[in-house]
């Protein structure tokens, strides 16, 4: 394409307060009004001037084929996006599966070891119970042991002294309390 037709379909070497005043006279003779379909041909009649049939199927064409491309484009686009937010759901998912299998497993790991110190716990207290029991009995055993030595003491004083005077009888007794206090301590001292 040489410069003069570049000049051409540029309008440059018209004047174009000219041309226009030139259309707008054939609108006014004609009584066409912008919109009409009348108008829009006195207006493809200048592009028509300005560029071959030819150029303007090839442009169509070309206008074509880049929106079809442009089309495509934007719905691979889409498909990437909804794959893409597919794949960022299946992510979270197997997210939240883990977190809840974790959760799951704690409280798991937490109910044994809550079992097991509530076994510990019944294992101390039965434990705790027995050695009472012991004690209990030990105790009692005891306190028999302390009985039947105060009973035979109390019989013996009662068989030896019969003919005592009091004042002996008072100090003999007094002997005897001692004796029986020392039996005491002794029994004491042997069951622990």
């Amino acid at each position: 394409m040489d410069i003069q037709k570049l000049k051409d379909l540029a309008g440059l070497n018209e004047n174009l307060s000219t041309v226009n005043t030139d259309t707008r006279e054939k609108e006014n003779s004609q009584n066409i009004s912008p919109g009409d379909p009348d108008w829009y041909s006195t207006w493809d009649d200048k592009i028509n001037n300005y560029s071959s049939d030819a150029d303007v199927n090839n442009d169509k064409e070309d206008y074509k084929a880049k929106q079809d491309k442009k089309r495509e484009e934007e719905r691979l686009k889409r498909q990437e996006i909804v794959a893409k937010k597919r794949e960022d759901q299946i992510a979270q998912q197997e997210k939240e599966k883990e977190e809840k299998r974790k959760e799951e497993e704690e409280e798991k790991k937490r109910e044994r070891e809550e079992t097991a110190a509530k076994v510990e716990r019944e294992k101390a207290e039965a434990k705790q119970k027995e050695e009472e029991i012991e004690k209990a009995k030990q105790a009692a055993e005891r306190e028999k042991a302390e009985r039947a030595a105060d009973t035979e003491m109390e019989e013996d004083l009662y068989d030896e002294d019969e003919n005592i005077e009091e004042e002996d009888l008072i100090r003999y007794f007094r002997h005897k309390q001692h004796e029986i206090a020392e039996a005491r301590r002794n029994a004491l001292k042997k069951s622990i």
